[in-house]
């Protein structure tokens, strides 16, 4: 959802040679039909299945490329596995981070949450100055957030931009 409207306003200010990472065909379909709801032309756009654990395809992915915007998770605020969704998102996070190091990305950008973020007082506004005190207590989405967000931490200690 978030990504086709970062390629909605990335096609309107111009850019070109965009790649976007789907799941499935059926996603790609969802995503060129996203696209042309918003009236936006995307035939220029290539989608590709690249499973984003896999260092392999991500480097390979990469190997062109100048700037890399994650917005990919796994999102089960409900029922579900939440190891497995910490697990996911923190892995794909540290796979991209490592790769977009590796392969001398200019610019990663790197969507996250306001679920990474604690409020100093309820009902004061959460914000950027706002930080973690009791992780443990945090719903798996949230803890998600939280581990990726260190891995792009870390990438920025090892020269990631």
């Amino acid at each position: 959802m978030v990504g086709s409207h970062i390629v909605a306003e990335l096609l309107t200010r111009g850019y070109r040679n965009i790649v976007v990472t789907v799941r499935s065909a059926q996603a790609a379909d969802k995503f060129r039909l996203k696209m042309k709801s918003m009236n936006v032309d995307a035939s220029s756009v290539v989608t590709c299945d690249v499973e984003l654990c896999n260092p392999h395809e991500v480097n390979e992915l990469l190997n062109e490329g100048d700037i890399l915007i994650h917005c990919a998770a796994q999102v089960a605020l409900g029922s579900g596995n939440g190891r497995e969704m910490i697990e996911t998102n923190t892995r794909i996070t540290s796979v991209l981070v490592d790769c977009g190091i590796r392969q001398k990305i200019r610019i990663m950008v790197h969507m996250s949450s306001i679920a990474t973020f604690e409020s100093r007082e309820y009902p004061q506004l959460t914000d950027e100055s706002s930080f973690a005190r009791n992780v443990s207590s945090w719903n798996p989405y949230a803890k998600s957030k939280f581990y990726s967000e260190n891995q792009v931490w870390r990438g920025i200690r090892s020269g990631l931009n």
